[in-house]
């Protein structure tokens, strides 16, 4: 069937030459240009002056449209390049309908700019790589399995446990009181995990507002709140692509961010606050809590779906009371480690350090080991420089070895000193963030006024 051509090619076929922002250029069987459109012109900078009704040389140098009429053989794909710019030529024999040779034709596309923008590609991407290695280094993970202290037999088991979970591309949830060491695990499993090149970030969900925490976690756009800054800023999911995340005190998230981040773990996507587009990530999620998140569930506090979520490996940390066989060699270690040289322990010290119950385990036996170095002038820790503090080892110290503070006389000034001294000691247990200042008041049994109250008048 002969197709005819529409009455808008018959009577514009020039018009629509010209409109096409390909550069055109045909010539006749003699290889003489009989037609090149504006676009041509201006790619390749020849005035049309210079080409229409020339004749192409078939000896000269790369004369390709020649090549076309000579051989009747297409060339797709030639690259070209006339001065600064550089295009690509598509060439076709123009074949009439008695199957005769008649001429050729020749589209040419610009590609200086596709050039151009894909140098800055390069660019950017080698900019990309090195921002992403400076950050690998930034954010790289301190502690490894070999750096948790201790030999009862409760701790190598956890360590056993948390090496296999290493070796799972899983999300963990590490369950533990305060200074039990949650972070220092979660550091650990990071190292000896696959994604050990990968970046290591810690954020505390407690630490921040419900509204900046968004913000931090996911990211934001150029514009998407006052004073978000020009650009837009990576979030945190973002920044650990590759690597490890780890999400403390994963029970402080409000409902409402626990629903986003459900959505985050689930999809493995983020989006930007003020971005309508999500962008995948690859990050593994270690969430550690103080809390029971069962209990919290229980109690519609936390989400159920997103504890299911978080709950794929279940890491529980002793307590320092369950590891009794470690409370000595701990102190020891500290010791040698803050003083720079081994120190001794008198019996009666070592005893009353065994003997209590740490509620503030191995961050609170720090504190006291580290207390102990400054009040003793001997070679020796003996029972008289550990902490006399209720917060410490009040309850641990046999009675005839409790002795006041040294310069305080009545009862009054007693109770004083040691309510100053348990509160500056919880402060440097918890922290002195609006979070931390809840949970030691919760902790003393008195109001967060109160303990405000408290600071100010002892200048805490």
């Amino acid at each position: 069937m002969k197709r005819e051509p529409h009455p808008l090619l018959q009577n514009n076929f020039l018009d629509i030459l010209e409109a096409n922002n390909d550069g055109i250029l045909i010539v006749d069987k003699d290889t003489v240009t009989i037609y090149v459109n504006k676009s041509y012109s201006q790619i390749t900078s020849i005035k049309y002056e210079e080409i229409i009704g020339k004749k192409h040389r078939i000896d000269k140098p790369h004369a390709l449209i020649s090549e076309v009429v000579r051989t009747g053989r297409a060339i797709p794909a030639a690259y070209r390049k006339e001065g600064d710019v550089e295009y690509m030529a598509n060439l076709s024999p123009i074949i009439n309908g008695e199957g005769e040779l008649v001429g050729a034709l020749s589209i040419i596309r610009d590609i200086t700019e596709v050039q151009r923008l894909t140098k800055e590609l390069r660019r950017t991407r080698s900019s990309t790589n090195n921002l992403l290695s400076s950050l690998r280094h930034m954010y790289k993970a301190r502690y490894k399995f070999d750096d948790i202290i201790g030999e009862s037999k409760v701790l190598s088991e956890t360590i056993r446990q948390a090496e296999d979970m290493a070796q799972v591309n899983a999300d963990v949830l590490i369950y533990g009181e305060s200074g039990t060491g949650k972070e220092l695990f979660a550091q650990a499993i990071h190292n000896a995990s696959p994604r050990s090149d990968g970046p290591f970030l810690a954020f505390n969900c407690a630490s921040l507002s419900q509204s900046v925490m968004e913000s931090e976690l996911f990211g934001y756009a150029e514009g998407a709140f006052t004073g978000a800054q020009r650009g837009g800023k990576a979030g945190i999911f973002t920044v650990a692509e590759g690597g490890t995340l780890l999400l403390d005190e994963i029970s402080e998230l409000t409902f409402e961010a626990q629903g986003k981040l459900l959505r985050v773990l689930q999809e493995r996507a983020v989006r930007p606050v003020g971005h309508t587009m999500e962008s995948p990530i690859d990050v593994r999620i270690i969430a550690a809590t103080n809390k029971d998140l069962r209990q919290l569930v229980d109690e519609k506090r936390f989400r159920e779906d997103l504890f299911y979520r978080l709950n794929v490996l279940h890491l529980e940390l002793p307590p320092l009371r369950e590891r009794t066989s470690d409370i000595l060699f701990l102190a020891k270690f500290f010791a040698r480690r803050i003083a720079g040289r081994y120190v001794p322990f008198t019996e009666e010290a070592a005893k009353a350090l065994t003997a209590y119950p740490w509620p503030g385990n191995i961050r609170e036996l720090h504190n006291a080991i580290q207390y102990a170095l400054h009040m003793s002038h001997s070679e020796r820790i003996s029972i008289e420089h550990l902490p006399r503090t209720a917060a410490y080892l009040l309850s641990a110290v046999p009675l005839e070895k409790r002795r006041p503070p040294v310069g305080v006389g009545t009862l009054a000034d007693i109770v004083t000193e040691v309510e100053r001294e348990t509160i500056r000691a919880l402060l440097e247990d918890y922290g002195t963030s609006g979070a931390a200042k809840k949970k030691i008041s919760d902790r003393l049994g008195i109001s967060l006024a109160t303990l405000y109250n408290k600071i100010n008048m002892y200048r805490l």
